[in-house]
């Protein structure tokens, strides 16, 4: 009877090894399902939070950024890779919610700024001069999905990596 009951125990533990190496194959196959989709992200725009820019060919990525709450005045800051302010936009009143800005890529003076990353900064206040919460999104064309550490990116501009986890959106065109 004990020996009995042993093999049972056995075999039991033989069943739960075999589970636990087919989930673990499961997860490696749902990586690489997740790879390979990523991949389709090539040439798309995508929405992620964040504030990096790229001028590409002369031509800058759109700025999209949240306000909390309506605002009389928004101000954008745009920065060089050295931290250093490149351009100054003051766009005036603006309501609640989701907006997009198309910059010229011109710095301070109007002259076209080199292909490059940058950062950029919003900042906006009320009617009474108080600051709103705002929060930035990158919005970017994808060149390319990288694969690190078990984690996929996708790849804009001048080697920006977002994380697939964090794209809030996907666009066919920029």
């Amino acid at each position: 009877a004990d020996f009995s009951a042993q093999l049972a125990q056995f075999s039991a533990l033989e069943q739960m090894q075999n589970v636990n190496k087919n989930i673990e194959d499961l997860i490696q196959l749902q990586a690489s399902i997740n790879n390979n989709m990523a991949i389709d992200l090539i040439d798309k725009s995508v929405t992620a939070p964040g504030n990096n820019l790229t001028i590409t060919d002369g031509k800058p990525d759109s700025i999209s950024y949240e306000l909390g709450k309506d605002a009389a005045s928004v101000t954008i800051s745009i920065y060089d890779s050295g931290n250093n302010l490149v351009a100054s936009i003051i766009t005036g009143a603006e309501t609640a919610g989701m907006q997009e800005f198309i910059w010229d890529g011109k710095d301070l003076n109007g002259n076209a700024l080199p292909d490059d990353n940058y950062i950029f900064k919003v900042s906006a206040v009320d009617s009474s001069d108080l600051p709103i919460v705002t929060k930035t999104h990158q919005k970017s064309k994808v060149t390319g999905i990288v694969f690190e550490d078990g984690i996929s990116y996708a790849v804009t501009g001048n080697n920006n990596k977002i994380d697939m986890k964090d794209i809030m959106s996907v666009n066919s065109t920029l």
